[in-house]
């Protein structure tokens, strides 16, 4: 048998509807699949870094509140408890870069060199932060020297405005490129 009979019968085969059928359920098998995937990638992964990031924020808020003062307890500031905030806060930052667990998610290492840098100045913001806390409770503490406390904390915020939204690009472009490929393989 010669090659080109080889061929021919070949695409003969290719050209009966059952083979058409058959091509077709494994490519939308294919599809379905990677759009599992692709939602469990980005439940699993992007999700709870986005609520890490907002959580980051929330308990750097709740140090900023703690520190305007529990007039009822007739005390200035609760330092200990907003440090404890800030603790909380600079884990859930180091959580986002590293991974780890809390009691509400499983948070998988984000790998992206800009959102870690986005992290590492959130971080940054907060060692000031609690430079300054320190400074402004203690009596013996140098304070000409050190920025206020509420200046700070903007600071912090805006850089983790711009970690939130880094992360949700971030998020964008995994459902963008989703999108494309999907429409490629359903047009096809």
């Amino acid at each position: 048998m010669s090659r080109e009979m080889r061929f021919s019968g070949l695409l003969g085969r290719l050209r009966s509807p059952l083979t058409f059928v058959v091509i077709l359920g494994i490519g939308l098998t294919c599809f379905v699949a990677y759009s599992f995937y692709v939602g469990l990638r980005v439940n699993t992964k992007w999700i709870p870094l986005l609520d890490a990031s907002m959580i980051a924020k929330l308990n750097i808020s709740e140090a900023h509140a703690r520190l305007d003062g529990p007039i009822q307890d007739k005390r200035l500031y609760d330092t200990e408890a907003a440090l404890v905030s800030l603790d909380e806060g600079q884990s859930t930052l180091r959580a986002i870069v590293d991974g780890g667990t809390d009691e509400e998610h499983n948070y998988l290492p984000v790998n992206d060199e800009k959102i870690e840098g986005s992290v590492t100045k959130c971080a940054a913001a907060l060692d000031e932060l609690r430079t300054a806390i320190n400074r402004r409770t203690n009596p013996l503490a140098d304070r000409p020297a050190h920025r206020p406390v509420d200046s700070l904390f903007e600071v912090f915020m805006s850089r983790a405005d711009v970690l939130e939204s880094e992360m949700h690009e971030a998020t964008n472009g995994v459902m963008r490129t989703f999108r494309l490929q999907g429409f490629v393989i359903v047009s096809v």
